[in-house]
């Protein structure tokens, strides 16, 4: 850099101000080098890393996005004589998910305690009375 200074300040003599100039700049970017290289050092050994700050307030709530696809529900189905479950899509072409159908139902409990004997009923010719006095003939 100095003899590029020197050439073309050839009118100021070799020794002159720009070879001067130019030596400072070059002492100048070493100084400033180190200083980069100190704080670089100083980085990489976590001196710059301090306590967290206190937490910030909430951002604002972004834009509304557009609706999601309806992608349809699955309904169960249970029948009460066999005990199987079953499941049915609110839509066509839900896809492969359809799970077998299981049976839910298990196997039949203990025989339960008997129960109180009935009230007597009346007789069947009173029934068959009533029926005639109810009837139009």
């Amino acid at each position: 850099m100095k003899r590029a200074v020197g050439a073309d300040r050839g009118h100021e003599g070799r020794g002159g101000w720009a070879n001067q100039a130019a030596a400072d700049a070059e002492t100048a970017a070493d100084a400033a080098q180190a200083v980069a290289d100190t704080v670089q050092q100083k980085l990489d050994n976590g001196e710059f890393v301090g306590p967290p700050g206190p937490k910030g307030n909430p951002g604002d709530d972004g834009a509304k996005g557009e609706d999601g696809q309806d992608g349809g529900w699955w309904t169960p189905s249970v029948d009460s004589s066999t005990g199987e479950l079953q499941w049915f899509p609110s839509k066509a072409g839900m896809g492969p998910m359809v799970p077998d159908p299981v049976n839910i139902k298990g196997p039949p409990g203990p025989q339960g305690v008997q129960g109180q004997k009935g009230e007597k009923g009346e007789k069947k010719e009173t029934q068959e009375r009533m029926a005639r006095s109810l009837s139009p003939n």
